[in-house]
């Protein structure tokens, strides 16, 4: 230490580190001693802190090849899209496969209308055609009752995850990429269905023309059947079978059939009314009028007696033809002699002819 300085407290504690207590009264100290100040103990204290930090730092770094690596962070964004666009999609089935169902049950419904509607018509239209158009209707029934609405989406939509890792990512967005194939084969399912169930409404309302053919025809006839009743039942008839013509629907078809039902059930209700009255008057008049006075049967008049056939007039008797007359004898030639007179033919008397009989009168 140069000579002249004084010794202060480090200096002390290095010597006495260094083994030189023996030395220490020979060094001059000086009888005023140094003041600490507190930025000073303050500073030290910071110091120590720096190096004990350090000290942790180097040995954190020293170890740092030996620690796992920090998992990066995954990006869920793609993961929420496609969740939601499969969201999206099996709320659109679910809500076409519920119109679906309604659209099926309204089809049955007016079939089993239409079918009610030609039952009751029994008598009132032509019953071969009227039972085809049964026929046709029970088919169509039959086929609408087998078909099937498919399950809803509830079972196809997976879980909600929050992928932590890139495989637990990839695993999420397979299971919604399944989820959208699922969905789509459901939705051409009901397509399907929706398909036939149209194509079987429209073929029995194809089997219902032939009958809406001939209703002008028969609605005549059935007028024709019931001329006594009111013009107004007769023109009722004729404009209901012209609706159910016009029915091309089989919604439509099974109202305007019960109409037309109704109003020949009305005609022919009339037509009895107008009977019962006319029966009723004619025995009124009967009992108002005298009973007739019994006229005695008339006595059976005798057969006329034979008239006798008139007897055969008798042939008149053959007039006698009159008999000849005699040639005159051949006179002989006169001998040269004198002549012999000849004497003259003698007269002949014609017979007379008797006369016929005369024929007696008829009685």
């Amino acid at each position: 230490m140069p000579r002249g300085r004084t010794m202060g407290t480090e200096d002390l504690e290095r010597h006495y580190r260094r083994g030189r207590a023996a030395d220490a009264p020979a060094l001059r100290v000086r009888t005023r001693r140094r003041r600490i100040r507190p930025w000073m103990a303050w500073a030290g204290a910071g110091l120590a802190v720096a190096l004990v930090g350090g000290v942790t730092a180097a040995v954190a770094l020293s170890g740092a090849d030996d620690a796992p690596p920090a998992v990066a962070a995954v990006d869920t964004a793609e993961y929420s899209e496609v969740r939601t666009g499969v969201e999206e999609a099996a709320a659109s089935y679910d809500a076409t496969r519920n119109e679906t169902a309604d659209a099926l049950a309204s089809d049955i419904a007016v079939v089993d209308d239409a079918v009610a509607a030609l039952d009751g018509a029994a008598g009132a239209l032509d019953d071969a055609l009227r039972t085809a158009a049964l026929d046709a209707g029970g088919s169509a029934r039959a086929a609408l009752t087998e078909l099937a609405i498919p399950a809803s989406a509830d079972d196809l939509v997976p879980a909600v995850v929050e992928p932590a890792s890139s495989d637990e990512l990839s695993d999420a967005l397979a299971a919604l990429d399944e989820a959208t194939a699922g969905i789509d084969d459901r939705m051409a399912e009901l397509a399907q269905v929706s398909g036939t169930a149209d194509d079987t409404v429209s073929a029995f309302a194809a089997a219902l023309d032939p009958l809406r053919g001939a209703m002008t025809a028969h609605a005549a006839a059935v007028g024709a059947e019931n001329p006594d009743a009111a013009v107004a039942f007769r023109t009722a008839v004729s404009d209901a079978a012209q609706t159910v013509a016009d029915a091309a629907e089989p919604a439509a078809f099974a109202a305007s059939l019960a109409d037309y039902t109704a109003a020949v059930a009305a005609l022919r209700a009339d037509q009895l009314r107008f009977a019962i009255a006319y029966d009723e008057q004619r025995a009124e008049e009967d009992e108002q009028q005298p009973a007739p006075v019994e006229t005695p049967a008339p006595s059976e008049t005798p057969a006329p007696s034979e008239t006798p056939a008139p007897s055969e007039t008798p042939a008149p008797s053959e007039t006698q033809a009159p008999s000849e007359t005699p040639a005159p004898s051949e006179t002989p030639a006169p001998e040269e002699t004198a002549p012999v007179e000849t004497p003259a033919p003698e007269e002949t008397t014609p017979v007379e002819t008797p006369t016929p009989e005369e024929t007696p009168a008829e009685e």
